[in-house]
């Protein structure tokens, strides 16, 4: 048998004979070869993914063709850091299934948001259970989110966020919001050259404000609420549900909304239950703005 480990940026399966080894944030996904029942080699490949310190690999059950190209998120990570020749502040990463996400902040860039106290001191007590009257210390930054797919389930994706970070006495929380900009999610092409120009990023950051008040401004109606329902899990509705049903009608809007989404998402870690959801909110977005057209 051969075997290739090198740490590659792209691993292409056409190239691989037998099986690869591709270590990535600290997991481990092997991809075998199929053998045909005539001893031919097939096209398809078999995934086996774990973290690297647990002894147990779990079996994806599709298989993929060699035709699939692989990328190391740290690798992509990289580039994006070289790309906008900046410093990587804050980082941290999961793995869902047989995908990976990877959230981190960029020292040299940081947002203008007008100041929304009374807003995030409400999210603040949400997410907390804190009923008491407070004053909430608010950081925002602009967070940088890569999700990574070695199944070849979704595309390596940029997704840029709002991270809050909100504090009171002993007890602080981080709420990286993962919809607001979500019209600015970039697809990272699968070669050596992954680009993100600055023109790109200049072009998010000058329009956080506009979207964070059109998600202010669109209320959720029980029609929403409705297809929200049919198309989710009952769990995570009813999690969902137990958060935004306090709120006064004032704040059923997007904006609240999708702070609590947020929450529920980064507690849950599950990645292609993030990319379901955003995908139904901007889609929902899209038809409400051709109807008011």
């Amino acid at each position: 048998m051969t075997a290739n480990t090198r740490e590659l940026i792209v691993t292409r399966l056409k190239n691989v004979p037998d099986f690869v080894l591709v270590k990535d944030m600290g997991y481990d996904f092997y991809y075998k070869r199929i053998i045909k029942p005539d001893t031919g080699v097939s096209d398809a490949f078999n995934l086996f993914c774990k973290n690297q310190e647990s002894p147990t690999w779990l079996t994806y059950r599709g298989v993929l063709t060699d035709d699939y190209t692989i990328v190391r998120t740290e690798e992509a990570i990289k580039q994006i850091q070289t790309n906008l020749n900046a410093t990587i502040s804050k980082q941290r990463h999961y793995r869902s299934g047989t995908s990976v996400k990877c959230s981190f902040l960029l020292s040299d860039y940081q947002i203008n948001v007008q100041p929304d106290t009374e807003a995030d001191k409400l999210i603040f007590k949400l997410i907390t259970n804190i009923t008491a009257d407070i004053n909430v210390v608010i950081q925002a930054k602009l967070s940088f989110n890569v999700i990574n797919g070695f199944s070849g389930a979704h595309a390596l994706q940029l997704n840029y966020g709002i991270l809050k970070e909100l504090s009171y006495q002993n007890q602080s929380i981080e709420l990286n919001n993962v919809f607001i900009l979500d019209e600015f999610t970039k697809r990272l092409v699968h070669d050596d050259r992954m680009e993100l120009s600055y023109e790109d990023l200049s072009n998010v950051e000058g329009q956080i404000q506009n979207k964070i008040n059109l998600f202010k401004n669109t209320k959720i109606d029980d029609s929403f609420l409705k297809s929200f329902e049919e198309e989710f899990p009952k769990k995570f509705m009813k999690k969902f549900m137990a958060l935004y049903e306090p709120l006064s009608i004032e704040f059923r809007n997007f904006y609240y909304a999708s702070y609590i989404w947020s929450a529920l998402l980064e507690s849950e870690k599950r990645i292609a239950m993030e990319i379901k959801l955003r995908g139904f909110i901007s889609n929902y977005l899209k038809q409400l703005k051709k109807k008011q057209e």
